[in-house]
């Protein structure tokens, strides 16, 4: 019974620290995505090509998170899109106009350490560094190109498993940068916002593969502006307040 009573004491002291250390929090984002990759036309007969584009990107988040005084560490999962647009135009039968964006899928396992600067009570910054794990799972195809009567057809179109493996990798890693700033509701949540930028460090084209003309080097990146909430857990406003 003793030793019962140890172990009772031990866990409830553990889940006291839990409950005053850790939290939950929900992002949601929209913003800006494009790659840093080079598309050479090198097999086509190109007139013209406009510099590769951004397109707008949106992420959502559920992160895990533990406190310390003013450093914070978290961990969670994210879904996000990248890509870019491309429009050119080249000869081969006749004169082609071409308008195309790749929009790639992710989902990502990011984590971030921050530290918390007080502007007063209610109000911090938390600027944050960190990075992500992502399997990139999709590909989508959308745009419209002329035929020969110079008719414009649309197209949308998901590339296979496939064609995806033979071209991009599977796998990425990820660098994040992060500016929040934070307002204190009340003793168990917070809202926050702020811009963010995520970067591929590792390119996602293959070397080996041959997709819509040669994408080298593609590393794509998202420019984001985050709003979210954290949820404290019951004893988390003794520790914010210095109690």
């Amino acid at each position: 019974m003793k030793y019962v009573s140890t172990i009772l004491i031990v866990l409830y002291s553990f889940c006291s620290i839990a409950q005053n250390s850790f939290f939950v929090q929900a992002n949601a984002s929209g913003g800006l995505t494009g790659t840093t990759g080079k598309i050479s036309y090198d097999n086509l007969d190109v007139v013209w090509a406009k510099p590769v584009a951004k397109i707008a990107t949106v992420d959502g988040e559920l992160l895990l998170g533990y406190q310390h005084n003013n450093w914070t560490f978290t961990i969670g999962i994210s879904y996000l899109q990248t890509g870019y647009k491309e429009h050119y135009e080249y000869f081969e039968f006749w004169t082609t106009e071409v308008e195309n964006t790749e929009r790639f899928y992710h989902v990502l396992l990011p984590v971030t350490v921050s530290r918390k600067f007080r502007f007063n009570e209610r109000s911090f910054f938390s600027p944050a560094l960190g990075g992500a794990f992502s399997y990139n799972y999709a590909l989508k195809e959308t745009g419209k190109q002329n035929d020969e009567n110079n008719v414009f057809h649309s197209y949308n179109n998901n590339i296979s498993k496939a064609q995806f493996d033979y071209n991009f990798q599977r796998e990425s890693i990820w660098g994040i940068i992060q500016a929040t700033f934070g307002y204190v509701l009340n003793t168990r949540m917070d809202i926050t916002a702020g811009p963010e930028v995520q970067y591929m460090i590792t390119g996602i084209e293959k070397p080996t593969g041959a997709y819509n003309g040669h994408h080298q080097n593609m590393r794509n990146y998202a420019l984001l502006l985050n709003a979210g909430a954290i949820w404290h857990f019951k004893k988390a406003e003794k520790q914010r307040s210095g109690k």
